[in-house]
C-alpha cells in the first residue's frame, strides 16, 4: 500500500500513522499561526463499508499544543476546557497583524502568476535532465568530467 500521494510503499499501519500525523501537524499549525484554539472532528470506521477512515479528533490550543484527542478508532466524545484569553498573546503581540501587515509590498505577488526564477538559480543548474534541481554551487566535484561510466554521479 502506499501513501497518501502515492510516494512510497508502506504497510497500512504505516500509512496510517503517516496520515494521523499530517492531520496532527495540520490543526497544529494552523491553531498556532491563527492564535486560536481548533477543534477537529475526524471521520472514523468505514467510509461505504469499505475503506478505513484514521479518525484522529482533537483539540489544539493556540500554541499548537495537542490538550485532548481521540484515543481510540471508534466513536468518542473529545472534550476540553478551554478559555478563549489563551488566544490574546498570538492575536496582540506574535500575530497582530494589524500592526505587521505592510499591504504595499504585495505589489509582485499580487501581479504574478506561476515561477519567475531568479537568474542566480537558473545560472546555477546541473544542465543534466537526470540531476534535476541539484544546483552546481553545491556538489564538490564536476561530475561531468568523469569518464568512468561505472561511476553513478546521481546518487
Amino acid at each position: 500500500m502506499a501513501h497518501l500521494w502515492g510516494s512510497k510503499p508502506m504497510s497500512p499501519e504505516a500509512a496510517t500513522q503517516e496520515a494521523l500525523f499530517h492531520s496532527k501537524l495540520v490543526q497544529q499549525a494552523n491553531s498556532y499561526m491563527n492564535a486560536c484554539f481548533s477543534i477537529s472532528a475526524a471521520r472514523c470506521g468505514l467510509d461505504d463499508g469499505k475503506y478505513d477512515l484514521i479518525a484522529g479528533s482533537a483539540i489544539v490550543s493556540p500554541e499548537g499544543h495537542v490538550i485532548s484527542e481521540a484515543k481510540t478508532t471508534g466513536d468518542e466524545l473529545v472534550v476540553a476546557e478551554i478559555d478563549l484569553e489563551d488566544c490574546r498573546q498570538g492575536k496582540e503581540k506574535t500575530f497582530d497583524f494589524a500592526r505587521h501587515r505592510r499591504i504595499e509590498t504585495y505589489g509582485l505577488i499580487a501581479q504574478q502568476t506561476g515561477v519567475a526564477e531568479p537568474e542566480l538559480f537558473s545560472s546555477m543548474r546541473c544542465g543534466d535532465a537526470r540531476c534535476g534541481w541539484r544546483w552546481r554551487a553545491f556538489q564538490p566535484l564536476d561530475y561531468r568530467s568523469v569518464e568512468d561510466p561505472g561511476v553513478d554521479k546521481h546518487r
